[in-house]
């Protein structure tokens, strides 16, 4: 890489398959605002950092944590419309944990935090609104919409009794770059969870 480019990012998402997010496409098509990600429908565990080291480094201690935590059932039914911390003067709409489902986030909790605390010395957050807040596992349905937008969009969702259940068996290291033409490649890689079988957990073939 030369000193003028541009190094590649790196975020760590869980992704959902098709089958596992299609309460979210029905309800993305049926509500009109809805934000699809382009990346597909996912929960962010780590967002957006430079690497500090090289990538066998970080998938080393990648895979190391994959082999510690076994795959879970997580489900997410609370909708929230909130502020937009990533953009000032704009709301989001988040799907979350509820307070019937906390059991069933806590092996997620525990993945981020052990996924934080062990790729810390090897990353700089791009992102340091987002780095520095405590975890907040959630979908994201909506980002960057006004604050009356963000509430009809979190009613239609609660009217629509949205949720999603589903089971984590791995999670995907994003690692995006720019090529000499100027656009922007996603490479991803899978690491699957203890006990998981990766078949089961591809990606939707129309991630970039």
């Amino acid at each position: 890489m030369s000193d003028d480019e541009a190094p590649p990012r790196y975020a760590i998402q869980i992704i959902l398959t098709e089958t596992a997010a299609r309460p979210l496409d029905n309800w993305a098509n049926a509500a009109e605002g809805a934000s699809v990600p382009t990346t597909g429908w996912h929960i962010t565990l780590i967002p957006a950092f430079t690497l500090q080291g090289v990538d066998a480094t970080l998938n080393e201690r990648l895979q190391a944590v994959a082999d510690r935590h076994a795959l879970f059932e997580l489900e997410l039914s609370e909708i929230e419309a909130t502020t937009d911390s990533t953009r000032a003067g704009y709301h989001a709409v988040f799907l979350g944990c509820g307070p019937d489902a906390e059991d069933l986030c806590l092996p997620l909790y525990a993945l981020q935090a052990e996924l934080a605390e062990t790729l810390a010395p090897l990353r700089s957050n791009l992102q340091p609104e987002l780095g520095d807040r405590p975890f907040r596992p959630h979908i994201t349905l909506a980002l960057s919409v006004s604050e009356q937008e963000a509430a009809r969009l979190a009613a239609f969702g609660r009217k629509q009794q949205l949720r999603v259940r589903f089971e984590v068996a791995s999670f995907w290291l994003l690692k995006s770059s720019e090529t000499e033409e100027g656009e922007v490649k996603t490479e991803r890689q899978q690491f699957v969870l203890a006990g998981a079988n990766a078949a089961d957990q591809a990606a939707p073939d129309s991630l970039p």
